[in-house]
């Protein structure tokens, strides 16, 4: 009968050991579960921040470029303008209120529009240089009338101080 008491009392710590690696393995399993899902949960969450963050960035990206665009097409339209009024401005006829030019001067200089009838050859196509060296080659007449041209198309400031300054 002891036997039987001793086998009793093995059979029942044996139970009560089993039981409770059986609960400290289901607490295990539990929490190995929880740090899953946690783990998960993280995941799921960083990845949509970052889908969110990528989602940003591409707009304002769109937006960045757009903005980009217009302000280019600003800038060329605006040296387009600016180029085609500083052209307007340096070519502009000058009117017959210039001193020193007088009405039929200028009647005449705007008939030779083109150049043709000047006493040097080219004159709209030559540098201030370069109808500065040609001035020795010209009388008075042909100074008077090429300065009259000059006032009334290119208006080239140190060009007529040069016939001026030819002229005496």
């Amino acid at each position: 009968m002891n036997d039987e008491k001793i086998n009793g009392g093995m059979e029942l710590l044996a139970g009560a050991t089993r039981e409770s690696w059986r609960a400290i393995a289901d607490a295990a399993v539990l929490q190995q579960e929880q740090a899953a899902r946690l783990t998960l949960g993280w995941i799921d969450e960083s990845i949509g921040m970052l889908k969110g963050q990528a989602e940003t960035n591409a707009r304002l990206t769109r937006t960045l470029t757009e903005q980009s665009e217009k302000q280019a097409e600003a800038l060329h339209t605006l040296a387009r303008e600016t180029t085609g009024a500083l052209t307007d401005l340096l070519f502009a006829p000058i009117s017959g209120e210039e001193p020193g030019a007088t009405e039929g001067d200028i009647r005449q200089a705007k008939e030779r529009t083109n150049g043709q009838h000047l006493p040097i050859e080219d004159y709209d196509r030559l540098s201030v240089e370069e109808v500065s060296r040609r001035l020795e080659e010209l009388d008075a007449r042909e100074k008077e009338e090429l300065k009259t041209y000059e006032r009334t198309h290119k208006n080239r400031p140190a060009l007529i101080e040069r016939f001026e300054r030819s002229l005496g």
